[in-house]
């Protein structure tokens, strides 16, 4: 028996093929009926001219391009500047701007080359004349703080003033007591005159836009030098 499928030998008791394990005892397969055509379709199995495909595709190009597709950025402008507070840049060059006189300057010059006022440097805390500058000078000259609270700087001038008052009234109580008192309270003299005999100077470096001599850090280890050296000065001449 052959098989109708792969036309393989089969035995004549053989109830499936041994090749392609077709049974025997299944009907043929029916044919394919074909079916009826699309009556989209009919037109052209006439004509021989397919249809146009309508569908819209997703990869055709677009005639138009969108209005909000994006642009290239534009190169930078030659010449361009830019302001960061004091800081600025102007046709390719970094500079800085003097916080006393308004004058630029290059980034690498570290003060003013019209008023030699250092780039830190803020601008006067008040706008005096020179003759208010004077003034100024002098009270600082005869009460130490005064000067400094007359041209808007009130913590330096406080800081002196009281600093000037304490070891002025602590000087005093220490010299009542004796040889001893008085070792004790020469730190605190010194003190005294040196805060004194730099509050001209600094109220001129003000003016300038300069760094004082006495300024805050300064300050502070004055202080603390001076109290230091009250304790040990003391010690000494309390053992004599």
């Amino acid at each position: 028996m052959r098989c109708p499928s792969c036309l393989a030998t089969n035995s004549d008791t053989a109830t499936f093929c041994g090749q392609c394990y077709t049974r025997f005892d299944q009907p043929p397969a029916a044919e394919p009926v074909p079916s009826a055509p699309d009556l989209d379709e009919v037109p052209w199995l006439v004509t021989g001219t397919p249809p146009t495909d309508t569908t819209p595709s997703d990869t055709a190009p677009s005639d138009t391009a969108p209005s909000d597709a994006a642009q290239p950025e534009a190169a930078p402008a030659t010449g361009a500047t830019a302001t960061a507070g004091r800081f600025h840049f102007d046709d390719g060059r970094a500079g800085w701007t003097c916080g006393v006189c308004g004058e630029p300057n290059e980034l690498t010059a570290f003060t003013c080359d019209v008023c030699g006022a250092r780039m830190d440097a803020e601008e006067p805390p008040v706008r005096l004349s020179p003759e208010e500058w004077d003034r100024a000078r002098r009270a600082e000259a005869l009460a130490p703080g005064v000067g400094h609270l007359r041209t808007g700087s009130p913590g330096s001038g406080i800081a002196r003033l009281g600093m000037v008052l304490l070891w002025f009234l602590g000087t005093v109580l220490l010299a009542t007591g004796g040889t001893g008192g008085i070792i004790a309270s020469v730190p605190m003299v010194v003190g005294i005159l040196v805060i004194w005999a730099t509050g001209p100077g600094d109220l001129t470096a003000l003016q300038r836009g300069r760094a004082p001599r006495l300024d805050a850090r300064r300050f502070m280890y004055l202080v603390i030098g001076v109290t230091v050296a009250v304790i040990v000065v003391g010690g000494i001449g309390a053992s004599l």
